[in-house]
């Protein structure tokens, strides 16, 4: 299991993640990873932040077609304009199945996948669920 925490509680679930091992192996059973932003902070500022999201949304058409969409916070495909647009709003407050979508991932057929954007996280997250994907870092476009 993969934990992103930001805010007060952090010390406590790393705490509970040193302590809760896998018998006979001594591996973490839950790995704590860094996040980008601090939502606590920034819905501290625009308590309205995730609403305004989700009437932003409704200005763009999302054309589902040949490429198949999973969403992170299901692991299930999307399959129209309304599901990528609710997808969105879930996925900007709510929790994701990370190893659930990359194993839908492979399921489907995926080999390979891109991480765009700085930093390496994803892409060891990736490696450690399944190192039979190929994974490729873009850090500069």
């Amino acid at each position: 299991m993969y934990v992103a925490v930001t805010g007060k509680g952090k010390a406590k679930v790393i705490q509970f993640c040193e302590q809760h091992r896998i018998p006979k192996t001594n591996k973490k059973k839950t790995v704590v990873i860094k996040t980008i932003g601090n939502y606590e902070t920034l819905l501290k500022e625009n308590p309205n932040i995730i609403e305004e999201l989700k009437e932003e949304a409704k200005n763009y058409t999302f054309n589902v077609g040949k490429t198949k969409i999973v969403a992170n916070t299901t692991a299930e495909l999307l399959e129209s304009d309304s599901e990528v647009k609710d997808e969105i709003y879930r996925q900007s407050f709510g929790p994701v199945k990370w190893v659930d979508t990359i194993n839908k991932l492979k399921e489907l057929g995926v080999t390979k996948i891109y991480e765009i954007g700085p930093g390496k996280v994803l892409s060891g997250l990736i490696k450690k669920i399944d190192k039979e994907i190929e994974v490729e870092n873009i850090e500069i476009i």
